[in-house]
């Protein structure tokens, strides 16, 4: 109980200087990172055996009526490699095992409906403020997420990607959600095989 108290208290210290109008915006997402730092960097990995222990306590608590709900996805990830960091980051995600089997064969999207927002999606995402917490290897970030919902301007940046010479960053990912209704929070838990490259068979990303 004295480590469970606390690790509330420096959570609590933590996030204190954090506005009511930044927790309440809503456009606004607040994330909590499990990872370690390494010279000061933040690095958001498990192991294998810590990815394992985790999931089994949130899917035992899915079991209880009044638990989580537990949801999978599929889904890749495609963002200009330009070696910025920070500021605003546009990311393409395709949602679904046959969409993005479509296009790793055809690298392009001719034969996907990239006007439905639930297979293809572009996101402005802005980090708004940071804030670790070395000591149990936490990350809280609170970022800004706006979907891009104009046809014109999504269909441009697809095009932009797709066309673009810069080398490219992606993200295969295979998440389990688990959703707590009361609180409305969300747990995810993540595997990813990423990669750099022109386009998604150079890279080799499945073979990472």
């Amino acid at each position: 109980m004295v480590g469970e108290t606390q690790f509330r208290e420096t959570i609590t210290k933590s996030l204190s200087p954090l506005s009511p109008a930044k927790l309440s915006n809503s456009t606004y997402e607040l994330e909590f990172r499990l990872g370690t730092f390494v010279e000061g960097n933040f690095q958001s990995n498990q192991t294998l055996l810590q990815f394992n222990q985790v999931i089994r306590y949130l899917q035992n608590m899915v079991t209880n009526p009044a638990g989580l709900s537990l949801s999978e996805k599929v889904s890749l990830d495609i963002n200009i490699d330009d070696g910025s960091v920070g500021g605003k980051r546009t990311r393409l995600t395709i949602n679904g095992s046959q969409y993005i089997r479509q296009y790793c064969q055809d690298l392009n999207f001719d034969h996907i409906d990239t006007n439905d927002p639930d297979i293809i999606q572009i996101l402005q995402k802005t980090t708004v403020e940071t804030i670790n917490i070395d000591t149990y290897n936490l990350r809280f970030q609170i970022s800004e997420e706006i979907a891009m919902t104009d046809l014109t301007e999504k269909n441009k940046s697809i095009n932009d990607i797709l066309v673009s010479v810069k080398r490219k960053h992606f993200r295969y990912k295979y998440r389990y959600s688990f959703y707590e209704p009361q609180t409305h929070g969300r747990y995810d838990l993540t595997l990813v095989k990423s990669a750099n490259g022109l386009d998604f068979k150079s890279a080799k990303v499945l073979q990472q």
